[in-house]
């Protein structure tokens, strides 16, 4: 309760100091105005089980990369928390209070709130986890099929069947 209405303090704050924030780091400036339901839903909810449950950050750590993110506000606060860990401090928003502007500091408070009631947190980073890794296999998918499309169209049959095998090993 009382993370909330803390939460709600510091969207308030941030409001008022968007207003009269200077020129900053572009990246940093979008992840201010950033508000939880802009996130896509598989970023969201990696960084809030991983907010909201700090002590599996290093378990998340080897298996994502925050170049897999499409948002900026998600991918900093992941590599924020991956900082925290490289430089042996304990993960988590407590260690980010003092490095987080307010409107950082309070979509970090909405998203580990919107994760602090789950009940198998294991499971559900273990779930998003795999979909990272299926969104990584569609990806090398479509490059190897781009990549064929190519050589099919250069006339090099051998190097076409080649990339159509491993197509084939990465659809099964």
């Amino acid at each position: 309760e009382s993370l909330r209405a803390r939460r709600k303090e510091l969207a308030r704050s941030a409001r008022a100091g968007q207003e009269a924030k200077a020129v900053g780091n572009a990246e940093e400036d979008a992840s201010d105005r950033t508000r939880m339901e802009e996130l896509p839903q598989l970023e969201r909810e990696l960084v809030a089980v991983l907010l909201a449950h700090p002590g599996r950050v290093a378990e998340a750590a080897g298996r994502v990369a925050p170049e897999e993110f499409e948002n900026p506000a998600a991918r900093r606060l992941l590599l924020d928390l991956l900082d925290q860990l490289r430089a042996g401090e304990e993960p988590g928003i407590a260690g980010l209070r003092s490095r987080l502007s307010p409107g950082r500091l309070a979509l970090a408070l909405g998203l580990a709130d919107m994760a602090t009631g789950h009940s198998e947190p294991g499971r559900w980073l273990e779930d998003l986890l795999a979909g990272f890794e299926r969104k990584r296999n569609r990806e090398g998918r479509r490059q190897l099929q781009q990549r064929l499309q190519q050589v099919s169209r250069g006339g090099d049959h051998a190097a076409a069947l080649e990339l159509l095998r491993k197509v084939q090993e990465q659809a099964r």
